[in-house]
């Protein structure tokens, strides 16, 4: 009987492990997709600048941007 509690634990332990990263996943994800949106609107908002940007320069700008807002509104 004993074992069958700690069986139990081990079980429910695992499952909020498997949720917890399932939830990570999602919030990163979530972020990720911000990010990418952001990113093409950093470059479209700033078409003007970008004689000074490379266009590597202003997506890595965007999407860092982008990331840091949907990671904190995940």
């Amino acid at each position: 009987m004993g074992n069958e509690h700690i069986q139990t634990t081990e079980q429910e332990e695992e499952a909020w492990e498997q949720a917890r990263q399932s939830h990570d996943i999602h919030t990163r994800n979530r972020a990720s997709m911000n990010a990418w949106k952001e990113a093409g609107m950093y470059v479209a908002q700033n078409a003007d600048k970008l004689g000074r940007l490379t266009l590597r320069q202003a997506f890595e700008e965007g999407y860092r941007l982008g990331y840091m807002e949907g990671a904190n509104n995940g």
